[in-house]
């Protein structure tokens, strides 16, 4: 499952990272970048994307951080990945993974405006209309109870 550990540089699109295109690991990946955005990693918002690894062996999860912690200092842009998002992931699959973002950002009971530019930003980015995008994020906010 996890080939991506193989030695990458910055400049990988995800298609060379892993052919099949893992909406786990763009989840993943994206999630700790909407995570970061507010300047902090809660320990909340950790948890949460830890939750997304299943039943990932607690080795795996630690690798997997790692991976995506490297991928976020390393990546200078995420043109190349959006580009794969939209060849490669179908209109269902893309409002999963803006769910699981409007998830993540959530998770510590407090969206910052950061977090949501960057949701929204991705959202448009990869042709999600905007009533949808407001949908999803209204589905996580009444998931965690926020205001």
């Amino acid at each position: 499952m996890f080939n991506l550990f193989k030695k990458r540089n910055k400049t990988n699109t995800l298609k060379e990272i892993n052919n099949d295109i893992d909406l786990n690991m763009i989840t993943y990946i994206l999630a700790y970048e909407i995570a970061r955005s507010d300047g902090e990693v809660s320990d909340e918002e950790l948890n949460y994307i830890k939750s997304l690894f299943g039943e990932v062996k607690k080795t795996e999860q630690d690798e997997i951080l790692i991976y995506i912690k490297e991928f976020s200092e390393n990546s200078v842009s995420f043109n190349g990945f959006i580009n794969d998002i939209n060849n490669n992931l179908s209109f269902e699959l893309k409002e999963k993974l803006i769910q699981n973002l409007w998830n993540i950002a959530f998770s510590d009971g407090e969206l910052v405006t950061h977090e949501e530019r960057l949701i929204r930003r991705i959202a448009d980015l990869i042709n999600l209309k905007d009533i949808r995008v407001l949908k999803l994020k209204n589905n996580a906010k009444t998931k965690f109870n926020t205001q």
